[in-house]
C-alpha cells in the first residue's frame, strides 16, 4: 500500500511538472505571437489588458534557466564531497566550495546593480547566459577541487548578474504602479521552474548520471540564449555611466558599510539580522540543501526520491507565501508572522532526527520539509515588508537596509555549510546530527521571545 502512494504521488508530480513545462512553451508561444503582431492578436489575454507583452517574453527566460540551475542544485553537495574524496582533500573542504559561491555572489550583489544601469541588457543578458552554460559543461567534466573552486567562483559572479539584468528588464517596461503585477507574473514563472525542475532533475539523475545531467542543463541554457537573441527586445542604458557617477546614485559596498553603524542603532532592525537573517540562511544552504542530501545519500536513499522530498519543500512554500503576504499586510502584524515561522521552522525539524531509508523515516523527512516550507512563507514577505518600512530604511534608504539584510543573510548561508559539515563528520552523517541541530535551530526563536517581549510588548 504505501509504494502505491508513493507511485501515485510521483505520477501528480511528474503530470504537475509537465503542466508547468507545457504552460512555459505556452507561454512563449503567445509572447512570440506579441513580438510579431504587437498587441494585434485578437485574443482577450491578461497580457494584453496589463501591457505586459515584454514581460511576458521574458517569463520563458526566467523559467528555463531556474529550472536549468534546479536540475542539479539538490545533488551539489554530494558532488562536491565525492569530488573532494577523489582530490584526496579533508571532507570539511567540501562545505568551502558553497562558501566561495557565496562569497562571491555578495560581492557581486551590488556592482551588478550599477552594471545594469549604464550598459546594453539583451547584450550582456546573451552573454551571462552563454557563460552559464559553459559552467554547467565545466561541472560535467570536472575531476579536481581546484577547478570546482574556480567554476564556484564565476558562477558565485554571474548569478547577482544574470537576477539584476531580469528584474532591469521588468523594471524597465512597466509603470511604476505596475511593479508589484509585473514582479508577481516573473515569480511565478521561478516558482514553476523550481518545483519542475527539482522533480525532473531527481529522474535525469537516477536514470543519466549527474554529469550528463550538468550537460542537459548547460543545452537549456545555450537554446535560452538564442531565444534571448531572437525574441527580447533592446534595452538602452538607463542612464551614462559618467551621469551615474556624478550624480552620486551608485551604491557600493563602502556606502553600506559606512551606513552599517547607523543601521545597527536600530533595535529593532538588529533583532532581524540576528535571529532571522542570519538562522535562515544558514537552516537553507547549511541544514537543508547542503547537509541534509548528504544524509539521505549516507542512509542509502536514492537521488530521485531525493529530488521528490525537495519539490515537497518548494510546494509548502508555494502554498503559504502568497497568502501569509496578504494576511500580514492586512493585519499590520508582520512580525508576528516571522516570529511564527521562526518557530514553526526550527521545530519542523525535529522530525528529521528519525531520517531513515524506511516507509516511516521518509514520511517524517516529507512531513518535515513541506512544513519547514509552509513555515518559511510566513517569514520570507513579511520580513522584506518590515525591513523596507522600518526605521533603518527611513533612515538610510529602503534598498540600503535590504542591501544589508541580504548581506546578513549570506553570512548565514557561508556560515551554516562550514559549521554544520563539520558536524556531521564529527557524528558521522548520522540521524543524530539533525536532532542536534534541531535543538540549535529552537533557542533561536525562543531566545527571540525574549527580546521582542523587551522591544515590543508581548507578542503572543
Amino acid at each position: 500500500m504505501p509504494y502505491f502512494f508513493h507511485d501515485a504521488f510521483r505520477l501528480i508530480l511528474f503530470v504537475l511538472s509537465l503542466i508547468l513545462i507545457g504552460k512555459t512553451f505556452y507561454n512563449l508561444y503567445v509572447a512570440y505571437g506579441f513580438k510579431r503582431n504587437g498587441l494585434q492578436s485578437g485574443g482577450k489575454t491578461s497580457t494584453q489588458k496589463l501591457g505586459f507583452f515584454t514581460i511576458e517574453l521574458l517569463r520563458p527566460v526566467a523559467f528555463f534557466k531556474i529550472f536549468a540551475n534546479y536540475l542539479t542544485f539538490i545533488f551539489l553537495s554530494q558532488y562536491f564531497l565525492q569530488i573532494t574524496i577523489l582530490s584526496k582533500m579533508p571532507k570539511i573542504y567540501a562545505s568551502w566550495l558553497y562558501v566561495f559561491y557565496m562569497f562571491f555572489l555578495v560581492l557581486a550583489m551590488i556592482p551588478s546593480g550599477y552594471f545594469v544601469e549604464t550598459k546594453n541588457l539583451k547584450n550582456n543578458f546573451i552573454l551571462v547566459t552563454i557563460l552559464e552554460s559553459l559552467l554547467y559543461v565545466g561541472f560535467a567534466f570536472a575531476h579536481s577541487f581546484l577547478v570546482l573552486i574556480l567554476l564556484q567562483i564565476f558562477f558565485g559572479i554571474l548569478k547577482p548578474f544574470s537576477s539584476a539584468i531580469e528584474y532591469a528588464y521588468i523594471f524597465r517596461v512597466s509603470s511604476v504602479n505596475s511593479y508589484a503585477q509585473a514582479v508577481s507574473l516573473y515569480t511565478n514563472s521561478l516558482r514553476g521552474a523550481i518545483i519542475a525542475g527539482t522533480f525532473i532533475g531527481g529522474i535525469l539523475v537516477g536514470f543519466c548520471g549527474l554529469r550528463i545531467t550538468f550537460l542537459v542543463a548547460a543545452l537549456i541554457l545555450l537554446a535560452t540564449s538564442v531565444y534571448i537573441y531572437l525574441v527580447l527586445p533592446k534595452i538602452r542604458p538607463q542612464v551614462s555611466r559618467t551621469k551615474l557617477a556624478r550624480s552620486g546614485a551608485g551604491m557600493t559596498f563602502v556606502s553600506v558599510l559606512k551606513e552599517l553603524p547607523n543601521i545597527l542603532k536600530n533595535k529593532s532592525f538588529a533583532v532581524m539580522l540576528c535571529f532571522v537573517a542570519i538562522p535562515l540562511g544558514a537552516l537553507e544552504d547549511g541544514v537543508l540543501f547542503f547537509c541534509l542530501p548528504l544524509v539521505l545519500q549516507h542512509v542509502g536513499v536514492s537521488r530521485s526520491i531525493i529530488a521528490e522530498l525537495f519539490v515537497l519543500f518548494s510546494l509548502g512554500f508555494l502554498l503559504t507565501n502568497k497568502w501569509i503576504a496578504k494576511k500580514s499586510d492586512a493585519k499590520r502584524a508582520e512580525r508576528k508572522y516571522v516570529f511564527y515561522g521562526c518557530v514553526g521552522m526550527a521545530a519542523s525539524i525535529i522530525p528529521i532526527s528519525l531520517v531513515q531509508n524506511s516507509v516511516f523515516g521518509l514520511l517524517m523527512v516529507a512531513i518535515a520539509l513541506f512544513a519547514i516550507g509552509a513555515f518559511r512563507g510566513f517569514v520570507i514577505s513579511p520580513t522584506v515588508a518590515i525591513v523596507s518600512k522600518g526605521e533603518a530604511a527611513r533612515a538610510v534608504g529602503k534598498n540600503v537596509a535590504l542591501s544589508v539584510y541580504n548581506i546578513a543573510n549570506s553570512v548565514g548561508r557561508i556560515i551554516g555549510p562550514i559549521v554544520l559539515m563539520q558536524l556531521l563528520l564529527f557524528i558521522d552523517f548520522s540521524a543524530i546530527s539533525y536532532f542536534i541541530m534541531a535543538i540549535f535551530f529552537m533557542m533561536i526563536p525562543l531566545a527571540s521571545v525574549f527580546v521582542y517581549d523587551h522591544l515590543y510588548g508581548k507578542i503572543i
